[in-house]
C-alpha cells in the first residue's frame, strides 16, 4: 500500500468525524478526483454487491455498508456520492488486511471485548521438540543446536528446524514429535531433505532416520510437505484413520475433528482410508471422515492460503469461519454454532492482523454480535 492511499484512509476518517480542516477536506476531495481511485469507485458504483467486485465479504451492498460507518448528513450530491464509495473502498481495504483501521475511530463501536484479552500480542506458547528419550525442547526466537547421541543433530529455532542424520547405519530407536502452537507456522527439514511446513496447532511424530522400507508421519492438524523421490522408500502421512502415500511430490493435509481432507499440487498420491482410496492427480482432492472417502473439488488459492499467512474464505459457512480463527489464535468458540451455517462470509484477512480487529470486520457485516473474553469468542446470532 502506497503513502497516498494511506493518507486517504486517515483523510477519510477524520471527515467521517467532522473533523477535518478546510485544507484537508480540499486534499481529499482532490485525492478522490484522481484517475486512479476513479477508477475504483466507478467499478464500486456498478455492483448491487461489494463481494461480486472485491470478492470481500458476501452480502454487504455499499448502501448498507455507509450505513455502518456514517450518519452524517449530505453536503452535496458530488460529495457524498464519492464519499461513500470511498467509505466503502477503505473498509474493503481494511477486510484485505493493510491494516486501515484505527480504534479511535468509532467504525466498530457495538463490539464489547475485554481489553485484557484482545490478543494484540502472539501467543506466548513455544514451539515444543519432544526427543525420544522424552525430553522436550522449548524452541524460541534464539537458534540452538542439539547432538542427540552420536547418531542425530537438530538446529534450527521457533520458525524453522532441520534433523540431520550423522551415522546413516543408525536405526532409531523411538520417535521425535513436534508440537505447534497457536499464531505460529513451522518449517521442518527431515532427514531425507523432505520439507513440511506446519500449522498451527498441530503437531507431528517420526522416527528421525525414518526406516530402509518407508518414512512415515504421523500427524494431527494441518501441514504442507515436499517430498524428496525416492523410489524405495514411499513417504506416508497418517493421519487419523487415513493414509496418503507418495514418491516425491507436493501435498497438503489437513486433519481436525475426525476428517483428513488431502489436496496434491505436484505428482501423485494414494490416498486410502478402511480399504477405500483414490489416486489424486495436481490440481485434485479427496476427503476422509473415517467411513467415507471421496474426491471433492478444490480452489487451491483457498486451500493453500495459510502458507501465506492469510485467511481466505469463499462462501464458508461462518461456523468454519470461527474454527479457522479460533485455532490460529488459540481461543475457543462458544454460542450458536448450528446458527452459524445457515450464514456464509467471503474475505481475504491477513492473519497478522490482530484478533479483536478481525472480529469487528466479521461483526460489522454479518449477523452476530461478538464478544471476546478470557479467550473465548462468544457468538450471538441477530434475529
Amino acid at each position: 500500500m502506497n503513502k497516498e492511499t494511506f493518507e486517504l484512509a486517515g483523510l477519510i476518517e477524520r471527515f467521517l468525524q467532522k473533523k477535518t480542516s478546510k485544507e484537508e477536506e480540499e486534499r481529499l476531495f482532490f485525492l478522490l478526483e484522481k484517475e486512479e481511485y476513479k477508477g475504483l469507485l466507478d467499478y464500486y458504483k456498478k455492483a448491487d454487491k461489494v463481494q461480486e467486485k472485491l470478492d470481500f465479504m458476501e452480502g454487504l451492498d455499499v448502501d448498507k455498508a455507509w450505513e455502518n460507518v456514517s450518519n452524517r448528513k449530505k453536503r452535496n450530491a458530488f460529495h457524498s456520492s464519492l464519499l461513500k464509495y470511498a467509505a466503502v473502498l477503505v473498509i474493503g481495504l481494511i477486510g484485505l488486511g493493510y491494516g486501515l483501521f484505527y480504534n479511535s475511530s468509532g467504525l466498530f463501536t457495538d463490539f464489547q471485548g475485554d481489553n485484557k484479552n484482545n490478543l494484540f500480542m502472539q501467543s506466548s506458547d513455544h514451539v515444543i521438540l519432544s526427543l525420544s528419550d522424552g525430553r522436550e525442547i522449548p524452541l524460541t526466537s534464539k537458534n540452538i543446536s542439539i547432538k542427540d547421541g552420536e547418531d542425530f543433530f537438530i538446529e534450527g529455532n521457533d520458525q524453522k528446524v532441520s534433523f540431520i542424520q550423522l551415522n546413516p547405519d543408525t536405526k532409531s530407536k523411538g520417535l521425535y514429535q513436534l508440537r505447534v502452537p497457536a499464531q505460529k507456522n513451522l518449517a521442518v527439514t527431515f532427514t531425507d531433505g523432505t520439507e513440511a511446513l506446519i500449522n498451527a496447532q498441530s503437531q507431528l511424530s517420526f522416527s528421525p532416520d525414518f526406516s530402509s522400507h518407508q518414512r512415515k508421519v504421523v500427524m494431527q492438524g494441518e501441514a504442507f510437505f515436499e517430498v524428496t523421490h525416492d523410489p524405495n522408500r514411499p513417504f506416508i502421512v497418517e493421519a487419523e484413520s487415513s493414509l496418503v502415500e507418495v514418491l516425491g511430490t507436493k501435498f497438503n493435509v489437513k486433519s481436525f475433528f475426525g476428517k483428513t481432507n488431502t489436496v496434491l499440487v505436484e505428482g501423485k498420491v494414494k490416498f486410502s482410508q478402511n480399504g477405500q482410496k483414490e489416486i489424486l492427480k495436481p490440481g485434485e482432492g479427496a476427503v476422509a471422515d473415517g467411513f467415507n472417502l471421496k474426491k471433492t473439488a478444490v480452489d487451491m488459492t483457498q486451500v493453500l492460503a495459510w502458507k501465506n499467512n492469510m485467511f481466505l474464505f469463499e462462501k464458508a459457512a461462518l461456523s468454519e469461519v470461527f474454527r479457522e480463527i479460533g485455532r490460529w489464535y488459540g481461543v475457543k468458540v462458544s454460542g450458536e454454532m448450528k446458527k452459524l451455517k445457515e450464514n456464509q462470509f467471503s474475505g481475504k484477512i491477513s492473519r497478522e492482523t490482530p484478533l479483536d480487529q478481525v472480529l469487528m470486520i466479521i461483526q460489522d457485516v454479518s449477523p452476530v454480535k461478538l464478544q471476546l473474553k478470557d479467550k473465548t469468542i462468544k457468538v450471538m446470532v441477530m434475529k
